[in-house]
C-alpha cells in the first residue's frame, strides 16, 4: 500500500534536508509526501473503515516537517511571477 511509504519517505526527506544537501531531491519529496498522504483515506472509504485520531495526529506531524519547503516554493514563485 501506497501510504506505507510515506514515514520512511519522511526520513528521506529530513536527512537530506537538515544538512542542505540535493535541494532538488528534498523539494521533489516535500511534493510527494501530501500527495501520498491521500492513498489511505481512498483506502478508508472504499474499506468503510474510519480513521482513528491518531492517523490524524501522525499526517498533521508529517505535514509540518514538510510545510517549511512547500511554503518557500510557494513564496519562491509568487514572487518571481510578480517581479
Amino acid at each position: 500500500m501506497v501510504s506505507g511509504w510515506i514515514s520512511p519517505l519522511v526520513l528521506a526527506y529530513l536527512i537530506p534536508s537538515l544538512f542542505r544537501w540535493s535541494p532538488r531531491f528534498t523539494r521533489t519529496l516535500s511534493i510527494a509526501i501530501p500527495v501520498l498522504m491521500i492513498a489511505p483515506f481512498i483506502a478508508f472509504s472504499i474499506e468503510r473503515i474510519v480513521p482513528v485520531w491518531g492517523h490524524f495526529v501522525w499526517l498533521a506531524g508529517t505535514l509540518l516537517v514538510v510545510t517549511p519547503e512547500l511554503r518557500e516554493m510557494v513564496s519562491r514563485r509568487i514572487s518571481f511571477q510578480s517581479g
